[in-house]
């Protein structure tokens, strides 16, 4: 069983872009979590994730300035897609 993994991404003055991809197998019982510093609220943040669906969710941790976005595993063999601007 592989390790789970955390990105920290970078953050622009006005605009962040963040394209990523991975794999996912269904043995994976682990969220995925990407660290947005900087941010502290939701509003304006639109993720999208394919293939398409809803299983994610955004919050914040005590002792750590930025949001946090973790993605539910899909539990199926599959490639998936991130993309977060504001």
């Amino acid at each position: 069983m592989k390790t789970p993994r955390s990105i920290l991404l970078p953050i622009s003055v006005f605009l962040l872009i963040f394209l990523g991809s991975w794999t996912e197998r269904k043995q994976n019982v682990y969220k995925s979590e990407f660290f947005l510093p900087g941010l502290t609220q939701e509003d304006g943040i639109n993720i999208e994730l394919s293939p398409k669906g809803d299983g994610y969710e955004l919050f914040s941790r005590d002792g750590v300035q930025c949001l946090i976005l973790a993605i539910e595993p899909s539990g199926k063999n599959m490639s998936r897609e991130l993309s977060i601007t504001f």
